[in-house]
């Protein structure tokens, strides 16, 4: 399986596609770190790169835009989709263990 990177960065016109922006205080607040959030985010892809070392590819992909799932009942019908997804890609169950708070 090939390693895939996750470029994040907002330029200042894309700013209002960066839904982080709404938790970006919890974000820095030390006594919040062990705590999770669920997002929905849409990518595309941007690089990839050969490992000279040992041939294989790395792929990169953009965040394009990105929403923080606030909703109770939306995040509970959001983590129903990826444990079907996870399952469905791994044959294996779904572990969803996310800090509700």
């Amino acid at each position: 399986m090939n390693p895939v990177k996750v470029k994040g960065t907002f330029t200042k016109d894309s700013q209002p596609l960066n839904g982080l922006v709404a938790i970006a205080e919890e974000l820095v607040d030390e006594s919040l770190s062990r705590k999770t959030y669920l997002v929905v985010a849409e990518i595309r892809p941007h690089t990839s790169t050969l490992n000279a070392d040992d041939g294989e590819w790395t792929a990169t992909v953009r965040l394009d835009h990105i929403e923080v799932v606030t909703d109770a009942r939306d995040r509970e019908t959001l983590k129903s989709i990826l444990s079907k997804i996870y399952n469905e890609r791994t044959g294996q169950s779904s572990i969803f263990d996310i800090t509700e708070g």
